[in-house]
Parts: C-alpha cells; sequence; structure tokens
C-alpha cells in the first residue's frame, strides 16, 4: 500500500534545534526600533545567513557582484 510508509512517518518525533523567534527576530547590527525609511533602508530584521552561492544550481559558474558605496568614509 502506498500510505504505509506516510503512516509509519507520522509516528516519528520531531525535535527542534531552534525556535520561531530565533529564525524571524533581528540579527543584524541595527537597532530593533530602527524604523525603515523612505528612501530604501529596510527596518530592523532578519537577513539569512545562506551563503548565495548555495541557492544556485550545482556547477554552476554564474558570477556574483556585489556593490559598496562607501559613504561612511572619511578621507
Amino acid at each position: 500500500m502506498v500510505l504505509s510508509p506516510l503512516i509509519a512517518a507520522a509516528g516519528t518525533t520531531f525535535k527542534a534545534t531552534t525556535t520561531l523567534a530565533a529564525e524571524t527576530s533581528n540579527n543584524t547590527s541595527t537597532a530593533d526600533t530602527f524604523a525603515a525609511q523612505t528612501n530604501g533602508n529596510i527596518a530592523a530584521t532578519n537577513i539569512s545567513k545562506v551563503p548565495i552561492r548555495s541557492l544556485l544550481y550545482p556547477g554552476s559558474t554564474t558570477k556574483i557582484y556585489a556593490h559598496l558605496v562607501p559613504w561612511f568614509w572619511v578621507w
């Protein structure tokens, strides 16, 4: 029967290694009270720590570019 493996798996216990709060709370250096701004600055949030390269298909040679705007540097 096709459902037999599903029924057997239903009795498997699950042990969480994290919490929803830990996965969705602010994990940046931004203060928790920082609100989104109209100029595009996002509010304090949770940023994924998953490497961008892992989101591509295996064997991908796609180049990944980043752009830094050093407006805060003092010359």
